[in-house]
Formats: structure tokens, sequence, C-alpha cells
């Protein structure tokens, strides 16, 4: 019976997410039997968690090295401005230069962050709130649409190859792409042991400042992926589109099995979590037209919470994980009573 429970509780916390995702699909089914397993509605969700999932495989880096990024919820509708702005002369334009503003943004961010010494939180707070101050005095606080829709975009929003929609394979590329850079790149190998202990990574040799900057970067460019993912499914660059986007982001990374105090996680997790997030969560609760679909912010906290627990529950030193996390992200140093 013990070895039973042991079991079973190794497999939730080795495939959390996968276990939701069966949940979810399952309390979907019940609510609304007729159109929710449908391939069109399924393949629905898969297309709108793709921007909430750009962000996770770029906050994935940022969070295993342990810091933080909660300006990409601004830098959505930033580079999403970008993309339909420059779509009206020249598409790649459209689809490069949203990826060059949210590296740029980012790599500032890391700067901020590894030689300026400015908490995560804090740094990334005070460029969210300098992006979505920046994108309402362009577009005057307004909806910013294009002169025409671009074909390549409209694609991109709307169209599929087969039953599978093109957004879904744009942002399964980049996974496979972000998961290759995780394991294999030299240059983002090390957030695994900058995020369990920087003092030992550097006594290794690891410049963990330039990794601090890699990882934000990265980020940014992944935020600026979902710049133009929002962008194509839209066609509007909305000021204050993507608030909030960063929690979502975060959650789907926890959720997926990566620990918020760092060196810990894994780019599929982060892949699927997303889908869970970004998809089917919100999916049914705009089904059920009886309830406010705001109620779908209220669970994903609460499966957060829950997530972050047993978190806190696996760690061999519970303080120390949630000092860990202070720590990084705020920069406060926690002592514990002798």
């Amino acid at each position: 019976m013990l070895k039973g429970l042991k079991t079973a509780w190794g497999f939730i916390k080795s495939n959390n997410v996968l276990l939701g995702i069966v949940l979810t699909l399952c309390i979907g089914a019940v609510v609304n039997f007729d159109e929710f397993l449908t391939v069109t509605n399924l393949m629905n969700i898969t297309r709108q968690a793709a921007v909430v999932g750009f962000l996770a495989l770029g906050m994935t880096f940022v969070i295993i090295s342990g810091s933080i990024d909660i300006s990409v919820g601004a830098l959505v509708p930033f580079t999403s401005f970008f993309c339909l702005y420059f779509s009206n002369y020249n598409i790649i334009l459209a689809l490069i230069v949203p990826l060059i503003v949210g590296c740029f943004v980012g790599a500032i961010n890391g700067f901020l962050i590894a030689h300026v010494n400015i908490p995560p939180m804090i740094a990334t707070y005070a460029m969210q709130l300098i992006i979505r101050g920046v994108i309402c005095i362009i577009t005057g606080n307004l909806a910013y649409r294009a002169e025409f829709e671009h074909p390549v975009l409209v694609s991109l929003g709307s169209g599929n190859v087969g039953i599978i929609p093109i957004a879904t394979i744009v942002y399964t590329v980049f996974f496979i792409i972000f998961q290759y850079m995780l394991k294999q790149c030299p240059a983002f190998r090390n957030v695994f042991a900058v995020g369990a202990n920087i003092e030992a990574a550097r006594m290794m040799g690891i410049n963990v400042k330039r990794t601090v900057v890699y990882v934000h970067a990265i980020c940014g460019v992944s935020a600026g992926l979902a710049g133009i993912a929002l962008s194509a499914r839209t066609g509007a660059a909305v000021p204050l589109s993507g608030d909030g986007y960063e929690m979502l982001a975060i959650a789907s990374v926890a959720i997926g099995g990566t620990f918020l105090s760092g060196g810990r996680g894994k780019m599929f997790g982060s892949f699927a979590g997303a889908f869970l997030i970004g998809g089917l969560i919100s999916n049914i609760f705009k089904m059920q037209n009886s309830l406010s679909t705001y109620w779908d912010r209220v669970i994903i906290g609460i499966v957060m919470l829950i997530v972050l627990l047993l978190q806190v529950l696996s760690s061999n030193n519970r303080h120390l994980n949630v000092r860990k996390i202070v720590n990084n992200w705020f920069g406060i140093n926690l002592q514990t009573k002798s």
C-alpha cells in the first residue's frame, strides 16, 4: 500500500502538467461535450495557446537561471505594433524588427540585473512601466491597425496546414529550437548551474553576468514572437492587450515543472503548461456563457499556488527554497533563526 502511494506521488510530481491536461480535458468534455472535444475546437485551443506559449519558452531560460522577467507582458503589444507598422512596407522587416526590439529590451534588462545589480523584479517592473507608457504615447492609447492585412500575417493568424494551425506549427518549431539551445548550446547550458548556485557557478569559471544577459535577451526574443503571433491573430496592437501575460507565462513554466527558485526545469513542461494555461482553461470558461471569463484567472491562480506549495514541500530545505526565490527576485536576503 505504502509503495503504491509512493509510486503515485512520484508520478504526480514528474508528470503534473500532463495529468493537469488530462483532467482539464475531462472537465471540458463533461461541461460541454458536444463542442469541446471537436477537432476544430482543440486546434483553436493550440492556436490560442501560442502567444502565452512563446512567452513561456523564453521565461523558462530566465527562471532556470534564478531570475524573473515581468516586463514581457508589456513587450507583447509593443512588438506587435512594430510588426503591424512594418507590414505596411515590408513583411520581412515586420517579422524581424519585433525580434530585434524584444532582444534589445531583454538585453537591457539583463544588463541592469547583472551589471548594475538591480533586483530582477524591480528592473523588469520599471521596464514594464516604460514600455507600456511608450506604446500608449505612440498609439494615443488606441488600437493600432495596419493599412492592410498582409497575407503572411493572415495565414499565420488563421491559416492551417491540413487541420493543424500554422501558428501551432511555428510554435512547435521554436519549442524544438529552444529545447536544443537549452540542452546543447554552450551559451545557455550554464543556466542550470547559475540558477542552482551562483557562487559555485562563478568558481567553476562560468561567466554569470553574460549568462544573465543572454537569458533575458532570449526572453525578449520570445516576447517578440508572441507579439507577432498576437498581431497576426487579432490584426491590431492594443496597448494594454498584454496585461497579465507575464503571470500566465510564469504560471505555465511553474506548472510545467520548472522550480521558481532556479536550477531545475524543462522546456517540454513549459510547452505543455502553456497549452493548459493559455488554451484549455480559458477555452472552457469562454464556452460557458453563464460564467464570467475572468474565472479562468481565478482557477489559474489557485493552480499556481498549489504548484508552488508542492515545489516548496518537495525541497529538502523548504525555508531555503523560499528564501532563495525572495533573494533572487527582490535582492532581499532573509535570515532564518538559529
